[in-house]
């Protein structure tokens, strides 16, 4: 059987807590895969991750991603350097990074607010420090 939604590492903890009949603990990112394990799919849900190196850096400005990704396109938010925007359905393999392109503007800014909601959800420390798109 191949699952067509998305998921992530932050998603294995509450699947175990669901099948060992427990509940999800508050603040605790990620939600239990068991629905889709089962049988069920969400091709509409979309897949979040970070990333924080700013303890190794010590001094200097904050140095953290954070990335959205539907079945149609990727973004990862960067605060020390240029983002990334792939149009996943047309090039699957991340080859032209979209992130100034005009045309995909739009797209930028919906899945910019998108992660926004997210950290702002998860309690993200970081969700105020994102910047513009």
């Amino acid at each position: 059987m191949t699952i067509q939604t998305q998921a992530g590492s932050c998603d294995i903890a509450p699947t175990i807590l669901d099948y060992l009949g427990r509940g999800v603990p508050a603040g605790l990112s990620g939600r239990s895969l068991r629905t889709f394990i089962e049988g069920g799919e969400d091709l509409e849900r979309p897949m979040f991750a970070e990333r924080d190196r700013s303890a190794w850096d010590a001094g200097g400005p904050p140095n953290f991603q954070r990335l959205i990704r539907t079945r149609e396109w990727k973004y990862s938010y960067n605060s020390r350097a240029d983002s990334q925007l792939f149009d996943l359905a047309n090039d699957p393999g991340e080859t032209s990074n979209l992130i100034h392109d005009p045309a995909a503007r739009n797209v930028k800014l919906r899945l910019h607010g998108k992660l926004i909601g997210w950290m702002n959800q998860t309690g993200d420390p970081r969700s105020g420090e994102m910047g513009d798109a």
